[in-house]
């Protein structure tokens, strides 16, 4: 008990982090209504002509999920490869979602999940703002080549994901992402808040 009572606070944190950051993301992800949305207010891809945006977010949404191929879509070969990797990334942080979902419910106490909620809320601002204004050299030259082995992920004009996934998109998702968390880290910690006198006594 007293190595539970030692980790619980630690595991907490990282489990509310984890879960606080990947609901808002596989909202995004699974759906197609955040890419839709997105392509109505980036010029490049509203104004492109050889793919339908909305067909496209459909078919890569329904891939994403495994119901379905990228077929419709005139998505370059190069391009398959390396969203049938991206897939895989996502399944992983499907997995460890649910793990620490697991994680989180075995470990719960009310005193420690507010305070960690809003630890965690305080972290993501300060992160939020230390990668979004370098967000290109953050995206490009640090996060890419970490993840990856290859430069699958690079695109140029002959490719869809250029119109359709450009950077502005990345960029506005991350923010839309670590917003959400930020207001879900926040909701938590006023919910769970002590109804005495002191912050999380």
């Amino acid at each position: 008990m007293h190595l539970i009572d030692a980790v619980r606070g630690p595991l907490t944190a990282v489990s509310l982090l984890v879960l606080s950051l990947y609901l808002p993301l596989a909202a995004m992800i699974y759906t197609p209504q955040w890419y839709t949305f997105q392509c109505d207010w980036i010029e490049k891809c509203r104004t492109a002509e050889h793919f339908e945006p909305r067909a496209a977010a459909e078919e890569l949404t329904t891939f994403f999920r495994h119901d379905g191929k990228l077929e419709e879509q005139p998505w370059s070969d190069k391009e398959k490869r390396h969203l049938t990797e991206v897939r895989g990334i996502w399944d992983g942080l499907a997995v460890t979602a649910l793990i620490f979902a697991m994680v989180l419910v075995f470990l719960f106490r009310i005193r420690v999940a507010g305070r960690a909620a809003l630890i965690n809320a305080v972290v993501l601002v300060v992160l939020a703002a230390g990668v979004l204004p370098f967000f290109k050299t953050f995206w490009v030259d640090f996060l890419h080549p970490l993840v990856f082995d290859n430069d699958l992920w690079s695109n140029s004009r002959e490719d869809l994901s250029w119109y359709f996934l450009p950077k502005p998109f990345f960029r506005s998702s991350i923010a839309a992402m670590v917003g959400t968390a930020i207001a879900i880290d926040l909701a938590l910690a006023w919910f769970l808040r002590p109804r005495r006198r002191g912050l999380f006594r």
